[in-house]
């Protein structure tokens, strides 16, 4: 869990929205950071900021699976349903966030 987890999980949604913006800032090239500022985004109801983020996280690295399937949601959100399922059958495989990212980041170096 991270620190913007933590404050999200506290109820102190500022200092959790600071932290990811901060975190993006520092590493504006990192996809999981991406995804996590999507993720909160869309929390809060803000959906286009959301897909921005996903969209970015995407682009970074386009076999991320997670960000593939929450953008997929949102274009189901906004009746973008052919878009929605362009998303979808995207994916490569099932596989877990955390290896995905572990090997964009052994990738960078």
């Amino acid at each position: 869990m991270n620190a913007g987890s933590v404050y999200q999980a506290l109820g102190n949604r500022d200092k959790a929205l600071e932290y990811y913006r901060g975190a993006v800032t520092a590493d504006p090239a990192n996809p999981l950071y991406r995804y996590q500022l999507g993720l909160f985004y869309a929390r809060s109801g803000r959906y286009a900021d959301a897909a921005g983020q996903f969209e970015k996280a995407v682009s970074l690295f386009p076999e991320y699976e997670d960000a593939l399937l929450e953008l997929a949601v949102l274009r189901e959100r906004d009746d973008r349903l052919g878009e929605a399922i362009r998303l979808v059958t995207m994916r490569r495989k099932p596989l877990r966030i955390t290896v995905e990212v572990m090997e964009w980041e052994e990738g960078r170096d």
